[in-house]
């Protein structure tokens, strides 16, 4: 869909509903902020974030459907340093090193599922992070805060830095008892074009790389080119559903940034 300057927030937000559904169902599901500017973006207490409209939609889910099933979300929330460092925004330890520098004591765990046969590559892979501060929310204030957190600590440093919140949703169906575990991750990524900073423009290829190789339905799809693309790797692709939502500037001296947007929405089979 394409939203103009006049078009609401109510209309660009109510594109997630139906994605924030599918984790609730059992689908990991990626949203991708991207575009120009991150800041207007970066505030989830702001009706206008898209963050924002995740969250309110996930407990309106998780409410509606109180009588068949219990949710549990847990978040965690990391910072893209470099193209292979991580850091932990939610992180209660003074010990730790600050947002905007790579933390040592982060890894991804990579774990293969059940579907390792499946001729989706993507679908092989079950992605997990070490050595990350887990909260469980159980309001949606209560998330907010945790992203809003997070967002705080990424903007003290004044690095340019995608900004990932990963819920891991956990339902349990109450006449059955029956699990099912699945993830939702919000992607905040840093402004791109012109001004932005070498390390994102490559996290942007990398990223683009990926989406056409799913696509195009590759063996090979180039996930360990940067650790964005590792992270996000088990919501891309197989059964997984990814929404891209751009941020294009409508003024014409800045259509050179609106263009590599575009590429970036182009390079997936939405």
């Amino acid at each position: 869909a394409v939203y103009g300057p006049d078009s609401s927030q109510a209309e660009v937000l109510a594109e997630m509903d139906g994605m924030v559904q599918s984790a609730v169902d059992g689908y990991n599901v990626l949203l991708l902020l991207a575009g120009r500017g991150a800041a207007a973006r970066r505030t989830p207490s702001s009706a206008a974030a898209p963050s924002s409209g995740a969250v309110d939609e996930l407990f309106a889910t998780r409410d509606r459907d109180a009588w068949r099933a219990g949710l549990e979300v847990d978040v965690q929330m990391v910072e893209v340093v470099d193209a292979a460092s991580l850091a932990d925004l939610i992180h209660s330890s003074s010990g730790r090193p600050s947002p905007g520098r790579p933390d040592p004591s982060v890894h991804l765990l990579l774990q293969p599922t059940a579907r390792s046969a499946d001729s989706d590559p993507a679908a092989a892979t079950a992605v997990a992070l070490e050595g990350v501060a887990t909260r469980r929310v159980t309001r949606r204030e209560e998330l907010r805060d945790v992203l809003r957190e997070g967002a705080a600590a990424a903007s003290r440093t004044g690095a340019q830095s995608h900004i990932l919140a990963l819920l891991n949703l956990t339902r349990t169906n109450i006449a059955t008892g029956a699990v099912t575990k699945s993830k939702l991750v919000i992607a905040d990524l840093a402004g791109m074009g012109r001004h932005a900073s070498k390390d994102v423009m490559r996290s942007y290829k990398a990223l683009e790389d990926v989406l056409r190789a799913v696509a195009a339905k590759q063996r090979r799809v180039p996930f360990k080119d940067h650790v964005l693309t590792q992270v996000l790797q088990d919501c891309i692709g197989g059964s997984a559903k990814t929404l891209l939502v751009l941020a294009l500037p409508p003024e014409r001296p800045e259509r050179l940034d609106v263009l590599q947007a575009i590429a970036l929405g182009t390079a997936g089979a939405w």
